[in-house]
C-alpha cells in the first residue's frame, strides 16, 4: 500500500526530477513533455510496468501498450517504428533476448533511432545482452533499476555505447544500505554480505498482512527501512553487488552459495541462452547445486564443457554437480521463474538418469 504523495515523489526521483515538498500546478506544467512516448512491454500487473506508466503520465507523455496476450518481439519492433517510441520499458534478458532474436533475423534495417532510453527492473539484465542491444539502439541509454514494489530507488546501473555496466552491480540510491544480521551497516570493501535495505519514501505496508509488514519494514538507526529480501555486499568504490535472494541461498558442505552468481556464470557461456540453479538435498554435503540450462537453438549440449566454463570464473564448490538441459526455463511475463517446479523437475531427471 502506497500513499500517493510518497509514490509520486519516489517515482520522480528515479527519473532525476526533484520534486519540492509543496509543489503546485505550475511545477507540474513545467515538467510536461509531449515528446515522451513509452512502450510499456512489462505487464501492468507488475510494479515496474505500472510505475513506468504512472511516471510517463505524470510527465504528460504517451503510453503504448501491446494488445497481445504475451510479449512478442516482432510486435514490439513494429510498435517502436509506428509510434516513434522514445522510451522502452522491458524486463531484463527475458524480453531483451526475444527482441534481439527478431533484430538478428531481420533482413532489412529497422528504424529504431527514436529510442533514447531503455529501462529494465526486477530481473537479471546481463552485460552481454546490454552490449547486443546497444549495437542496434546505439543512441539509447540503458537504465537497469534495482527496486521493489515496497521500495523505489534502491539503486541503478547506467549503460551507453561508451560504457556498459557490469551484471548485478548497481550504484546505490541516496537511502540504500546493506545491513548485517546484527543490524550494522556494511562498510565498503569489508567483504561482508548482508540484507539490502532502502529508506526514504516507502510504502505503508502490505494490505491486511501485519506479519509480512513487520518482517519487511524495519527500524534501524531511528529510521524506517524496507528490506527487499536480497543479499548484497558493498565494494570498495561504494558499488552494491547483488548476491541473490536470501531465501534461495544454497548451503553445500558448509559453504553458502548464491545461485544467481552461478546462473550469471552459466549464461556467459556462448551456447547458453538462459539458466536456473537450484539446490537439492544431499546426504554428504547437505545440498548440491543443479543447473537447468536452456541452450541456443543451434547449439549442442556439452555438459563437461559448460562445467569447465563455470570453473574458470568461480570456485570449484560453486560448479553445479549436475547440469540438465531444458527446452525453456519458463520465465513468466514478469521475468520470474517458478523455483519449486524446477526443483521437482531436477529431482525427477536425476532419479531417471
Amino acid at each position: 500500500m502506497w500513499r500517493q504523495d510518497d509514490l509520486f515523489h519516489a517515482l520522480s526521483s528515479t527519473s532525476g526530477r526533484v520534486v519540492p515538498e509543496d509543489f503546485d500546478a505550475d511545477f507540474v506544467r513545467s515538467g510536461l513533455r509531449n515528446d515522451l512516448v513509452t512502450l510499456v512491454a512489462a505487464p501492468l500487473m507488475h510494479g515496474f510496468g505500472l510505475n513506468n506508466s504512472i511516471t510517463t503520465l505524470s510527465f504528460g507523455g504517451t503510453i503504448v501498450l501491446n494488445d497481445r496476450g504475451s510479449f512478442d518481439g516482432d510486435c514490439a519492433i513494429d510498435l517502436i517504428e509506428r509510434h516513434r517510441v522514445s522510451s522502452l520499458c522491458l524486463v531484463g534478458d527475458a524480453m531483451s533476448l526475444p527482441l534481439l532474436d527478431v533484430l538478428d533475423r531481420s533482413t532489412e534495417r529497422r528504424e529504431l533511432s527514436s529510442v533514447r532510453l531503455i529501462i529494465s527492473a526486477g530481473v537479471f539484465w546481463s552485460a552481454e545482452v546490454k552490449s547486443r542491444l546497444l549495437a542496434y539502439f546505439g543512441k539509447a541509454r540503458l537504465l537497469d533499476l534495482l527496486a521493489s514494489s515496497e521500495a523505489i530507488g534502491t539503486g541503478s546501473a547506467r549503460s551507453s555505447a561508451d560504457l556498459v555496466a557490469g551484471s548485478a552491480r548497481f550504484t546505490p540510491g541516496p537511502f540504500t544500505k546493506v545491513v548485517t544480521e546484527g543490524g550494522e551497516f556494511v562498510a565498503p570493501g569489508s567483504g561482508l554480505v548482508g540484507r539490502l535495505v532502502t529508506g526514504g519514501r516507502l510504502s505503508v505496508g502490505y494490505f491486511k498482512d501485519d506479519a509480512k509488514s513487520a518482517a519487511t519494514f524495519l527500524e534501524l538507526d531511528g529510521r524506517r527501512w524496507s528490506a527487499s529480501g536480497d543479499l548484497a555486499t558493498v565494494e570498495a568504490d561504494g558499488i552494491i553487488r547483488l548476491m541473490g535472494r536470501e531465501t534461495l541461498v544454497i548451503n553445500s558442505g558448509g559453504e553458502k552459495i548464491h545461485p544467481e552468481e552461478v546462473e550469471i556464470a552459466l549464461r556467459t557461456h556462448p551456447s547458453v541462452s538462459d539458466a536456473v540453479v537450484v539446490g537439492l538435498p544431499d546426504d554428504r554435503f547437505g545440498q548440491v547445486l543443479v543447473g537447468l540450462v536452456q541452450m541456443n537453438s543451434d547449439q549442442e549440449f556439452d555438459e563437461s564443457q559448460i562445467r569447465d566454463h563455470v570453473r574458470r570464473g568461480l570456485a570449484a564448490y560453486k560448479v553445479p554437480r549436475h547440469l540438465i538441459r531444458v527446452e525453456s526455463v519458463g520465465r513468466g511475463a514478469n521475468g520470474k521463474v517458478e523455483i519449486r517446479s524446477h526443483i521437482d523437475h531436477a529431482q525427477q531427471a536425476i532419479r531417471s538418469a
